[in-house]
This record gives C-alpha cells, sequence and structure tokens, in this order.
C-alpha cells in the first residue's frame, strides 16, 4: 500500500460545490457545535461566496480520502 500526503490550497466554494461527503471519523471526538451553529456558519459561507468576497479564512483542514470512494474524513480543522 502507497501512502502519501498532499497539500494544497483549496477555495472553501470548490470543496463545498465538489459532489463529495465529509464525516467525521467515530474515533474523534464529539462535535460540539449545535445545529443552529452549523446553519449559521453555512450560512455565512454561502452569503461570502454570493457577495463575490475573495476573503474568507478557515484556517487549516485535515482530511483522508476515504479508500476507492471519492468521500473524506475530517481528521482535524479549526
Amino acid at each position: 500500500m502507497s501512502t502519501f500526503i498532499q497539500s494544497g490550497h483549496e477555495r472553501i466554494g470548490e470543496l463545498l460545490s465538489r459532489q463529495r461527503k465529509y464525516s467525521v471519523p467515530i474515533h474523534q471526538r464529539e462535535f460540539s457545535w449545535t445545529e443552529d451553529q452549523v446553519s449559521q456558519f453555512y450560512e455565512d459561507i454561502m452569503t461570502a461566496m454570493s457577495d463575490g468576497s475573495i476573503k474568507y479564512f478557515l484556517g487549516t483542514l485535515v482530511f483522508r480520502q476515504i479508500e476507492e470512494d471519492k468521500d473524506y474524513e475530517v481528521i482535524d480543522g479549526q
């Protein structure tokens, strides 16, 4: 099995526009945001995209591609 790490910069709109599912693995700590907070965060991103904002800083996000799939697990993020 070949293992490698790939890094890069991508816009949040590019990540969200792909037909992929992002999930948090069961071994990760419990996510502490409420549904309202997640909805507000998503709305903020969508508003920034529709307004043509060129800056919206999220920090570092780390994903792992699920074997033989286009979906990703969220390993770490701000």
